[in-house]
């Protein structure tokens, strides 16, 4: 009997961020330039935490990087989205549990900043308004099955998130018995 091949999702925690280095400063950012207070960059030290990640998991041989919508995620992925040639696939389904759907620039906009994030990337959780805003609160939404199918080609999964999804990502992916932690 042939084994399936599983695929390892590799849970990666966004670097130290501005906003607790600096409080203070972060809030004046906001303030004098209009932006949401709730997406903070990363300080001078996740910078470098980001650099040390990426470069630990190139050697695992990851195929695919899932990210979650925030600023601060996805400059922890654009390190090892240079070290392995890979583009970033931005999943609003791996947000907080307090995400607001669309105050975040979309994917496409953000391509300026970022040139590694896939703007033509289709995500997996797709829901707008009321009902996305009641989905990512949810413990337990439905994220696995097809993040199972997603990756079922692949080996190494990286999907960079915050620490509150990693709850609800977690819970859901114990119900798929081929991706492993």
């Amino acid at each position: 009997m042939a084994s399936l091949a599983k695929t390892r999702l590799l849970l990666v925690r966004h670097g130290d961020r501005f906003d607790f280095a600096q409080k203070e400063q972060w809030q004046d950012i906001c303030a004098e330039h209009g932006h949401p207070i709730s997406d903070p960059p990363l300080s001078a030290l996740g910078h470098t935490q980001a650099r040390e990640t990426a470069a630990e998991l190139e050697r695992r041989g990851v195929e695919l990087i899932l990210c979650s919508p925030y600023t601060r995620t996805i400059q922890t992925a654009a390190p090892l989205a240079d070290a392995c040639s890979l583009r970033i696939c931005v999943e609003p389904g791996l947000a907080e549990f307090h995400h607001v759907p669309r105050i975040n620039p979309a994917p496409a906009a953000r391509t300026a900043y970022f040139p590694s994030v896939d703007p033509s990337y289709c995500p997996l959780f797709q829901a707008s308004g009321r009902a996305a805003c009641t989905a990512a609160r949810r413990p337990g939404m439905p994220l696995a099955v097809p993040l199972q199918r997603r990756a079922s080609c692949r080996r190494h999964v990286a999907a960079c998130r915050s620490k509150s999804s990693a709850v609800r990502l977690t819970s859901s992916i114990c119900a798929a018995p081929d991706l492993l932690i």
